[in-house]
């Protein structure tokens, strides 16, 4: 859907548990209980039991760290943009949306690589990796259009031995991409850190 839109649309996320962190979310009908006193049901899906939700009230995006004109070139299979080591960054807990903005000069088509935000703990465990994959939103990103994607992490642990903002190259393969900014904003509103639990 994303190829024909001509990679418009930031690719979906879908992580494990129910987190009250985007303005919009698809639930099931049956998780009602968590997500009723934080989002309105727009539509429903009956087969499956989906809801379309909305936020009752928008969640703030708060922006608090900016990077620009940073110029990735060359065959390496990771470029580091961001690395926080001591946890200084973000003055509370709550989820961050990372959002990428960028403009291209040689990229291979397609281009097999991700967008990542990852998150690790004090011993060394991975806390959280969320990642945007260019390569399944758009073929072919040689034109001089400018693209946004952006990534939302969970609440954030109460220590962290790492945070890192990355694009993973997978391939290795020559590339030429300017990102014009990375901006990280941290996220405010009511629920924001409360995860639903399991649901089956």
């Amino acid at each position: 859907m994303n190829y024909r839109s001509d990679g418009a649309l930031n690719a979906m996320d879908a992580p494990e548990l129910l987190h009250m962190n985007a303005d919009f979310l698809i639930a099931k009908a049956g998780e009602k209980p968590f997500y009723d006193q934080y989002y309105t049901e727009l539509d429903s899906e009956p087969d499956w039991n989906f809801r379309l939700l909305k936020r009752r009230e928008r969640i703030q995006n708060i922006l608090e760290l900016e990077i620009k004109d940073n110029q990735l070139k060359g065959n390496s299979e990771f470029y580091e943009m961001m690395n926080d080591t001591n946890n200084h960054a973000f003055p509370t807990k709550n989820p961050i949306r990372v959002d990428f903005k960028f403009k291209t000069k040689t990229l291979p088509v397609p281009f097999a690589a991700w967008l990542v935000v990852q998150i690790d703990n004090m011993d060394g465990s991975k806390f959280c990796f969320k990642r945007s994959s260019l390569n399944w939103i758009k073929k072919d990103y040689n034109n001089d259009k400018e693209y946004t994607y952006s990534v939302i992490t969970p609440p954030l642990p109460k220590q962290y031995k790492c945070f890192k903002v990355f694009l993973w190259n997978i391939k290795q393969e020559e590339i030429d991409i300017t990102f014009t900014s990375v901006k990280l904003y941290q996220l405010y509103g009511k629920g924001i850190n409360y995860i639903a639990p399991i649901y089956f």
